[in-house]
């Protein structure tokens, strides 16, 4: 990893870590089994079939684990920053989880358990990255964006995260940026609140789209095709169904914003 990260300083290039977290975390829960609630039941999946792929905010030894990776990962990379992802935890994340639901009741009320209860063994949405704004399982998400949070600022860094990292508005937003992927719209309400934010939609900043609708044209279609020759139809910020290098270059994210 320092053979990447050093050559990169030499060039003015500042290289930022993700762990993203505490969804995207099937590895670490099939390696570290004691990262689990010993008590959760049932199964939740991820957007991508994943199954039970979340660390759980309640869970006390979840934060010990954090902070060993916080501390190697920032002696790793010098740039003081540390980007904890936060994106696309399923709706039904631990709802089989007795801690989680505890804290759900604790921090929301019983209306707000037993509705996450009744999430139990729903499986999720493959088609998108679950909307999870106002729900229990947001509630746990702020949770464990401020505790984390917490730990980063501790070390003197500044935490980034993806848009969903907002949840809850529990971060220190003079040490935190969001970088908004959905779309160029999203990134307004938490600019609106106060955040730095990197406008990085997906259909105009993703170089990995796929260049073609062709099954075999490699790459990714989840935000829409890439057309070589497809710039943009205006130079006002908006989202669209290509991406190409024409399109990247012609985008103005500010484009249109308030002052």
């Amino acid at each position: 990893m320092r053979e990447i990260v050093a050559p990169a300083d030499s060039l003015a290039i500042t290289v930022i870590p993700e762990i993203d977290v505490p969804g995207h975390s099937y590895a670490v829960l099939q390696s570290l089994l004691q990262l689990r609630d010993p008590n959760e039941i049932g199964e939740y999946q991820s957007v991508q079939g994943f199954p039970n792929n979340s660390l759980n905010p309640a869970y006390e030894p979840v934060y010990t684990f954090m902070e060993k990776v916080i501390d190697e990962v920032l002696e790793l990379f010098p740039a003081g920053i540390f980007h904890l992802g936060a994106d696309e935890v399923p709706l039904a994340a631990r709802s089989g989880s007795p801690l989680a639901l505890d804290m759900i009741e604790k921090l929301g009320g019983p209306a707000l358990r037993k509705k996450h209860e009744a999430q139990l063994n729903v499986l999720g949405n493959h088609h998108g990255a679950d909307e999870i704004e106002g729900s229990p399982t947001a509630l746990l998400q702020s949770e464990f964006i401020r505790r984390v949070h917490e730990i980063i600022a501790s070390k003197g860094a500044i935490t980034g995260g993806w848009e969903e990292a907002g949840h809850g508005d529990m971060v220190d937003k003079s040490k935190t940026f969001l970088i908004g992927w959905r779309n160029v719209e999203i990134n307004a309400a938490p600019a609106e609140r106060g955040y730095d934010m990197v406008v990085s939609p997906g259909q105009r900043y993703y170089l990995d789209m796929a260049n073609g609708r062709a099954r075999a044209e490699p790459g990714a279609g989840w935000a829409g095709w890439s057309g070589p020759q497809k710039p943009m139809n205006s130079s006002r910020a908006k989202a669209g169904p290509r991406t190409s290098s024409s399109t990247c270059w012609a985008f103005k994210p500010a484009s249109g914003a308030s002052p």
